[in-house]
């Protein structure tokens, strides 16, 4: 699985390393070799994706603390407390999660869930990457690491639950556990090849997960963006000198066009891990060619930060049609 979100450039020398190398691995009865440092490569490309995201993610709006204090403050006066009994944050200690929040900080903690499942992506490429070699790693070891794994994804929030007649799995299924152990013990590599395919349902539902998670988001950052329009326009309505109000609304939908755009190119992005693991199992490890498709999803991932400064820079709005009323 190979996907980068940031400036990561796409690098030849790692896709060819890994075509080669996993090539070796379909029709092997002994010990499959992969070169440690291409098997790093591809662990620090998915390390880089969960960076990448986590500073997209960091560009976008949240919601209006200043608005909360407003409405607290007017409640308050009016001898209301509702907002302020809801100002509590709860904590689970046993595992750190924090299981409530007041609304201004609900789209910080889903990002933060975001941010973990994106972790929990990298875990599941950096084992896969002690699984290229089965003399590195016993069964026992590989159980711990799998079901660690599992339980980490699994402790993620509710509000990125996939559907609900669902369940989740985490990140690697019983039965591609249970392949993978046979590989372990036999260390024949079409183990490993049949041990991944086996996991596409599970790798499609945690893309489904991620790419829900990204909805949510969307509709928080709409939400916010007509308070703020709306309060803008009204300003505008009063003021004298129109100018600088006419200039905050401009860059306000700037900033909004950017922010669903940065937010539909992770959605698309997270989609394609699908696409990507297929490729990993279906070619790269079977060794069926090369890996076009691939390459072509790496280089469509590229420069989506920059992008989005691009995007809400002085001078640069976007062009959006406008309908005119009919006469």
């Amino acid at each position: 699985m190979l996907i980068e979100l940031g400036a990561l450039t796409v690098k030849t020398r790692l896709i060819s390393g890994l075509i080669v190398s996993f090539s070796l691995l379909v029709g092997c009865t002994g010990v499959p070799t992969v070169p440690n440092e291409s098997m790093t490569e591809l662990s620090d490309s998915i390390a880089t994706l969960q960076k990448n995201t986590d500073a997209s993610f960091s560009d976008i709006t949240v919601a209006s603390e200043a608005r909360f204090k407003a409405n607290l403050l007017e409640e308050l006066d009016d001898g209301d407390t509702y907002s302020l009994d809801k100002l509590d944050i709860e904590t689970d200690f046993k595992t750190l999660k924090v299981t409530k929040v007041p609304y201004f900080l609900k789209l910080e903690k889903l990002k933060a869930e975001v941010g973990q499942l994106n972790g929990a992506l990298v875990d599941y490429v950096d084992l896969l990457a002690k699984l290229a070699d089965p003399e590195t790693i016993s069964n026992e070891r590989f159980e711990t690491l799998a079901n660690t794994l599992n339980d980490n994804v699994l402790g993620v929030g509710s509000s990125v639950k996939s559907d609900a007649k669902k369940a989740d799995t985490g990140l690697f299924s019983l039965t591609a556990m249970s392949l993978t152990k046979n590989y372990l013990q036999s260390k024949q590599a079409s183990g490993l090849v049949n041990a991944i395919r086996s996991n596409q349902p599970t790798i499609d539902a945690f893309a489904n997960r991620l790419q829900k998670a990204v909805l949510i988001i969307a509709r928080a950052v709409n939400v916010e963006y007509i308070h703020e329009t709306k309060a803008l326009k009204l300003k505008m309505a009063k003021a004298t000198n129109k100018t600088a109000d006419v200039d905050a609304l401009i860059a306000r939908n700037k900033k909004h066009f950017a922010d669903l755009q940065t937010l539909k190119l992770i959605h698309t992005n997270y989609g394609r891990l699908p696409l990507i693991h297929a490729e990993v199992a279906d070619v790269i490890l079977a060794g069926n060619g090369s890996a076009p498709k691939i390459m072509r999803m790496l280089e469509a991932t590229s420069k989506l930060k920059q992008d989005y400064d691009k995007k809400i820079a002085p001078g640069n709005a976007p062009v959006v049609p406008v309908n005119t009323p009919s006469q």
